[in-house]
């Protein structure tokens, strides 16, 4: 009597389980631009929920977030480092305070999984246990 109108095309547990290639994970996982959108925020705590059956890539995706985020950086510092070579003045590097400097600025990524209601929704209240400051949503959202 009550049913769902909606078709389902594949399920994931009846879905059968193939190795996608690293372009088609970067493509389905919008890695470059959540990366460029992350570096654009200036977060440096990313909480990154996915939907049940896409857990299986989430030890790839944050891999290749973060190799994603280090090439959003390597451009700047580079540019920062050829202005004062082009102009002659001589600078001075204290390695201590640059590596620490560059620690502290790491950004950290967490996993939601299980969350408290729906897949489709995001789980604010993990997201806040994770002292997430943003939460990149992977799966189809109710955007409740």
């Amino acid at each position: 009597m009550f049913e769902d109108p909606t078709p389902v095309t594949t399920s994931p547990d009846t879905e059968p389980i193939h190795a996608r290639t690293d372009e088609e994970l970067l493509s389905l996982y919008e890695i470059r631009r959540t990366a460029r959108e992350i570096k654009q925020g200036g977060w440096k705590r990313i909480a990154l929920q996915f939907a049940d059956h896409m857990l299986r890539d989430a030890g790839w995706v944050v891999e290749a977030l973060h190799k994603a985020i280090a090439e959003e950086i390597a451009p700047a510092k580079d540019a920062e480092q050829a202005a004062p070579a082009a102009s002659g003045a001589a600078t001075e590097t204290d390695l201590t305070t640059t590596t620490l400097a560059q620690t502290s600025q790491k950004e950290r990524i967490y996993i939601l999984a299980d969350t408290s209601y729906s897949a489709c929704c995001v789980d604010e209240i993990a997201a806040e246990h994770a002292d997430a400051q943003v939460v990149v949503h992977y799966g189809r959202s109710c955007l409740s």
